[in-house]
């Protein structure tokens, strides 16, 4: 873990694992053809650091065995702003493996990555296909010096009563320094498609650095953080979604909100 916003990024993977649960669990059974979503972001920040606030949309369309999904977000953080775009797929090779690749890079905003590249091979399980183990890996190029090489392994299990258990840890290499950390995270989801998702989730490890400033880096430390997110559809067709997160280190600490409002089709 290198850029803090990655905690951020964490949480939308779980509301994203929640909101297409059951494509999760029958991928070849598709409940639409995509969706859009558009909202808002705004945290405050203590130790006198400037609080932060963005806009952000994300989209996926599905196209046969293949989910094509993009994400563009505007982020005015540590005093500088930037834009950050990634493009990714997801592929259904048969009912029990489905893989996922994204790409990301970024305009301003020193805090963004130059690059960011990540991989992942899930295979479901047990013989209702309700648990999915998932591999990947991931790199990313800062605009400094400093790059990222990471693995992850994953867990996530359908249990009865529309409840979605999910856990995961992620390794990871810095250089500068040939640094070593890992991050945990574990999330608990119910609800099901069409009405509602609620989902608590935490995350907790070491970071090797973190980017606070043009010249500044925090390197080598513990940090925590908890959100809850609530995604709830109004109707069969849209819906809003909303998050709160809370990030703890020793150098400072972050609350946070977003919301936004989606639209499938």
């Amino acid at each position: 873990m290198c850029f803090n916003w990655l905690a951020w990024i964490l949480t939308v993977m779980l509301a994203g694992v929640a909101h297409s649960a059951s494509a999760q669990q029958n991928p070849l059974t598709l409940k639409s053809n995509g969706f859009a979503e558009f909202g808002v972001n705004y945290a405050t920040l203590s130790s006198g650091y400037p609080n932060w606030n963005g806009q952000f949309f994300r989209g996926m369309v599905a196209s046969g065995d293949n989910n094509w999904n993009a994400d563009l977000a505007h982020w005015s953080q540590w005093g500088d702003q930037g834009t950050y775009v990634a493009l990714g797929n997801t592929h259904i090779w048969n009912p029990d493996w489905h893989s996922n690749v994204t790409v990301g890079t970024s305009s301003g905003g020193f805090f963004l990555p130059q690059l960011r590249v990540d991989a992942f091979v899930n295979r479901k399980f047990l013989p209702d296909r309700s648990l999915v183990l998932t591999f990947g890996a991931g790199m990313i190029n800062g605009k400094d010096d400093h790059r990222d090489q990471s693995l992850y392994l994953g867990a996530t299990y359908y249990a009865k009563s529309n409840w979605i258990l999910n856990a995961g840890v992620r390794a990871n290499k810095s250089d500068p320094g040939n640094v070593y950390s890992s991050y945990q995270h574990v999330a608990v989801t119910h609800g099901q498609n069409k009405d509602q998702y609620v989902t608590a989730t935490y995350a907790y490890g070491r970071e090797a650095w973190q980017i606070i400033g043009p010249s500044t880096v925090i390197s080598d430390f513990s940090s925590r953080s908890g959100a809850l997110i609530w995604r709830k559809w109004v109707s069969p067709t849209w819906g809003f979604n909303l998050r709160g997160e809370r990030y703890l280190n020793p150098t400072y600490s972050r609350s946070g909100v977003d919301a936004s409002l989606f639209v499938e089709f």
